[in-house]
């Protein structure tokens, strides 16, 4: 239940920030437009996930220690978000991916070097969708030097 509740709460946020984002001139969407689904999908996702954990007694009456996971880890997955806000600009996208989200990955799976090599992965995959097609610069931080 906390985790949905989370997920749906950051994702108002994520609307009511994207749509105060400008609008481009000449183009049918602007820079809120993928922050804007994104933070409908959270939503979404997170009515579904309330939704269950409601319908399921077995987790809204759990132990004390399932209810206490369940608010750690939604406590990480908001924290995570901030630091990268925080951090991304002046550490880079991929270093900051790596350290926002290898810990919740390691969280959800127990398994700290499968995290860890997912989420580099993933972040220069990422970066180089964004990169190459569609024309989004991410932040390299202190790897400019190496940056392409």
């Amino acid at each position: 239940m906390a985790s949905g509740l989370t997920a749906g709460a950051v994702g108002i946020v994520i609307v009511a920030a994207a749509a105060n984002l400008p609008e481009a001139a000449g183009q049918s969407f602007g820079p809120g437009f993928f922050p804007s689904l994104i933070g409908k999908a959270l939503i979404i996702a997170g009515l579904v996930l309330a939704i269950r954990a409601w319908r399921d007694k077995r987790l809204l009456t759990g132990s004390g220690a399932s209810a206490a996971v369940g608010w750690i880890g939604s406590a990480l997955v908001v924290g995570a978000l901030l630091a990268y806000v925080l951090l991304a600009d002046w550490l880079g996208f991929h270093l900051t991916a790596i350290l926002c989200i290898a810990p919740v990955m390691w969280l959800f799976t127990r398994r700290l070097v499968m995290s860890i090599a997912i989420t580099a992965i993933g972040a220069v995959c990422v970066h180089a969708a964004f990169y190459s097609l569609l024309r989004v610069p991410l932040p390299w931080g202190v790897l400019q030097p190496i940056g392409w």
